[in-house]
């Protein structure tokens, strides 16, 4: 609509339930930091004028204008976020010590992170010119040919550019028996299938598709019994927090760049539930699912 800034509503306690998500997956010093004041996104500055301020504070003021919209998603125990905020801050109220205030405590912990992070981040900044170098070095390493100058900047810059090899193409559709392996040797993957106990004990993150040997193998995937494993397909949907979301729509916000997206293998039961994809991202928790799907890097 050709705003300049949007101010978006999330309080004091959005961002401490923010932090604790990001610490459960593991997350860095930017994850931690949480909920930045401001962000740009699109040409367009995401502010968060009330991130200091408390929930009650926010409903005392709201109380004396137009009646609030209630998102009724916030009591929907299937979400992370909702389970944060009824069970994970509750219990470290009784942890803290002190006043027992969690949301206090996490939210300086997210402005001592932030302040890290900057401080960080602003020594490991290369000079510009030294920045060229190392970017032109890296596509050149990844495309086989030195990349004009226009190429270097606009990744220096951040945006994005991925180098796909014409070689690889979509995983063909295959069977991933229970137990058993499947290979995906296009991406330098295989899928293995086995008991939850033999399963990795590994965070739910989203590590790249393909790695050298002894990578992270990625999120783990629940089945309830052989799977067919495959490129995503037009409709495809899986569930995340108790919502069908479309793959396109999960690929793109856990950062797969678009030309990358048909590479990403789907599992799906044979009831047509999707159970995830290789190496990216699991779905939400089958009930009773005896089995459990993780990526393996191979040797390419």
């Amino acid at each position: 609509a050709g705003a300049a800034h949007v101010l978006l509503a999330h309080t004091a306690e959005d961002r401490a339930e923010t932090i604790v998500l990001n610490l459960a997956r593991g997350a860095g010093l930017p994850g931690l930091a949480a909920m930045p004041a401001w962000r740009e996104h699109g040409g367009v500055a995401l502010a968060h004028p009330l991130r200091s301020v408390r929930r009650a504070d926010v409903r005392a003021i709201a109380a004396h204008g137009p009646a609030p919209v209630a998102d009724p998603t916030n009591a929907d125990r299937r979400r992370r976020r909702t389970r944060a905020r009824h069970d994970v801050l509750p219990a470290l109220a009784s942890l803290s010590g002190g006043d027992g205030d969690p949301v206090a405590s996490l939210t300086r912990l997210g402005d001592l992170a932030a302040a890290d992070a900057q401080a960080l981040d602003e020594l490991a900044a290369l000079p510009v010119a030294l920045a060229r170098r190392v970017v032109r070095a890296a596509l050149a390493d990844a495309a086989g040919a030195i990349p004009e100058a226009g190429t270097v900047e606009a990744a220096r810059q951040g945006r994005w550019l991925v180098a796909r090899p014409e070689t690889v193409a979509a995983v063909e559709p295959r069977v991933a028996p229970a137990p058993g392996v499947v290979a995906l040797a296009p991406l330098a993957l295989r899928l293995r299938v086995g008991s939850a106990g033999e399963a990795p004990a590994r965070p739910a993150g989203a590590p790249p598709l393909a790695g050298p040997p002894g990578a992270a193998p990625g999120p783990v995937l629940e089945l309830t019994g052989p799977a067919t494993v495959r490129a995503r397909a037009p409709g495809d949907r899986m569930c995340l927090e108790g919502v069908a979301r479309p793959v396109t729509w999960v690929l793109r916000r856990v950062g797969v760049p678009g030309l990358l997206r048909d590479l990403a293998p789907v599992v799906v039961e044979a009831d047509g539930r999707l159970a995830g994809v290789v190496g990216v991202v699991a779905a939400d928790a089958a009930p009773s699912a005896p089995w459990r799907a993780w990526a393996e890097p191979v040797a390419s």
